[in-house]
């Protein structure tokens, strides 16, 4: 009786296992898709992420080259700093060699206060360096004397003009060594490079009434004073006209309202002054 009622699959209907079967192969199928669905999903997740990365790190490259663009700029200040510093150090280390180099001078000359003697401080070139301008008494053929510290001692760059006639300009190199005496008005000019100063030109004028052709003390002056002198361009006689004209060429590049003269804002030399000066 038993085995009338035991359980057989392979004793099923064919009808039922049809039907069993087209389920599992549904389920099969929708396990199948779900899975492509998921790994399509996975997939474009990816590459938004690949294309977010991408875009954030062009991003990230531009803001980093600007911040290190301007990082480099600041960096910069500093050397600028150090630069002026270092310029600051040279104006002091010159200083002090111009005043040991006053001091002796008053040492072996202790009269120069009472002679007239001056100093003063010019920027000759652009390099921030002072140059130092000293007139040894205040005689009229006394002249100017102008000096500079090669690293190692003062030295002199050279000996112009007549006192207070020496001019400068300013920053640019050109000395004026002005002369008047026995009728002639002398300017030579000379080009100074950090070192030396070289001739570039001498002009001289010399009033007539000075020249026997010209009756000497009975020469009398005219209307026009440009007619009063006889011209010179490096010892070269010229008209009035040519004079001008060769000066104006020669001096075209250099500008005249930067003249100084050693003159101004000078110290006496005394012991106080010497201690007390420094650039302005």
């Amino acid at each position: 009786m038993k085995e009338k009622y035991s359980y057989d699959r392979r004793q099923m209907p064919g009808k039922k296992r049809i039907i069993i079967t087209a389920v599992s192969v549904l389920i099969i199928l929708c396990t199948i898709v779900c899975i492509i669905f998921a790994l399509k999903k996975k997939n474009n997740i990816s590459d938004e992420s690949v294309s977010v990365s991408i875009t954030d790190t062009k991003a990230d490259i531009s803001s980093v080259s600007d911040k290190d663009i301007s990082t480099t700029a600041e960096d910069t200040e500093p050397v600028s700093d150090t630069v002026s510093t270092q310029t600051d150090y040279e104006k002091e280390t010159v200083i002090t060699a111009y005043k040991e180099f006053l001091r002796d001078f008053l040492e072996e000359n202790p009269n120069a206060s009472s002679l007239g003697a001056t100093f003063n401080l010019i920027f000759l070139d652009d390099d921030d360096i002072p140059e130092l301008a000293f007139n040894e008494a205040d005689y009229h053929a006394a002249g100017a004397g102008l000096y500079r510290y090669n690293g190692k001692e003062v030295v002199e760059v050279g000996h112009y003009g007549s006192v207070r006639a020496l001019i400068l300009m300013n920053r640019e190199g050109i000395i004026d060594s002005a002369y008047m005496g026995s009728g002639d008005i002398l300017n030579t000019y000379f080009r100074f490079d950090g070192e030396k100063a070289t001739e570039i030109l001498f002009e001289k004028r010399t009033w007539k009434g000075m020249r026997p052709e010209y009756g000497n003390d009975n020469y009398e002056s005219t209307e026009d004073e440009s007619d009063d002198y006889i011209y010179f361009i490096n010892d070269e006689e010229v008209s009035y006209d040519e004079f001008n004209e060769k000066s104006d060429e020669k001096l075209a590049n250099y500008n005249f309202q930067n003249e100084v003269s050693t003159s101004d804002g000078s110290h006496p030399l005394t012991e106080d002054e010497i201690l007390n000066f420094s650039i302005r």
